[in-house]
């Protein structure tokens, strides 16, 4: 008689196809009546109650933001032709400030600030871009706050 042998492998291989497979059509419905013409990802489930936006968690936020367009009716802004954004011929490595003497670098302030994702242009072309908690480049994101920033130079002129 074989001795039978537990693949684990091969276990989750089939449980995550098996969910795949079951929870697609789940994500694709929450796309019918929004007139979008990607889905976004990912698809959440369940949704934090938007009525208690104000005493969310780090992980509701970012579920809830990501997640508005489920959440409340909106418009659809039609657009022209869309161009992907170029990448920066010099990308932005090693960004750094300084608050009170001390010096933090990018890292340092996504991970103190919970950020979630970030992208930053220069002259219209991406420097850097940073996803996480699962966004990817299909993800909606609804902004209540967005910071604008314009770098100066010591005699106050923008870059």
């Amino acid at each position: 008689m074989k001795s039978k042998v537990f693949n684990p492998g091969l276990l989750s291989g089939v449980v995550i196809s098996l969910c795949s497979v079951l929870l697609a059509p789940a994500a694709q419905a929450a796309c019918t009546g929004t007139e979008l013409s990607i889905c976004p990802a990912p698809f959440d489930a369940p949704l934090p109650d938007p009525h208690n936006m104000l005493t969310w968690s780090q992980t509701d936020r970012v579920i809830g933001f990501r997640n508005d367009y489920r959440n409340y009716a909106g418009d659809v802004f039609h657009h022209g032709n869309a161009v992907p954004l170029q990448a920066a011929a010099k990308r932005l490595t090693d960004a750094s400030y300084r608050v009170n003497g001390q010096t933090w670098n990018l890292q340092d302030y996504l991970r103190r600030q919970n950020v979630s994702g970030m992208l930053v242009l220069k002259n219209g072309k991406v420097a850097w871009k940073y996803l996480a908690e699962g966004n990817t480049d299909t993800t909606l994101w609804t902004s209540r706050s967005v910071g604008q920033i314009r770098g100066c130079h010591p005699g106050g002129r923008g870059d």
